[in-house]
């Protein structure tokens, strides 16, 4: 049987409703996946969005209102 990692390591949190997890996906112009990050469920949008914006290299974002703040206007410049 393969051993259980943590469960921090394998991005699971518990939340009211239960065990819970945020997918993080970077696309390409087309709407082609080219990154992900996974959080537990109560990280902060910004919080797992900034690890791919990181590794951003683009002429434009568009981002949903989770990560309209403006500490992340630089990444849209």
């Amino acid at each position: 049987m393969g051993q259980r990692g943590d469960a921090a390591r394998e991005a699971i949190g518990r939340s009211k409703g239960g065990l819970s997890t945020k997918i993080y996906t970077l696309v390409d112009a087309h709407g082609l996946p080219i990154g992900f990050h996974l959080t537990q469920g109560l990280v902060c949008d910004l919080d797992g969005a900034d690890v791919l914006l990181n590794e951003l290299a683009a002429d434009t974002l568009e981002a949903d209102k989770g990560i309209d703040a403006d500490e992340r206007v630089p990444y849209a410049t």
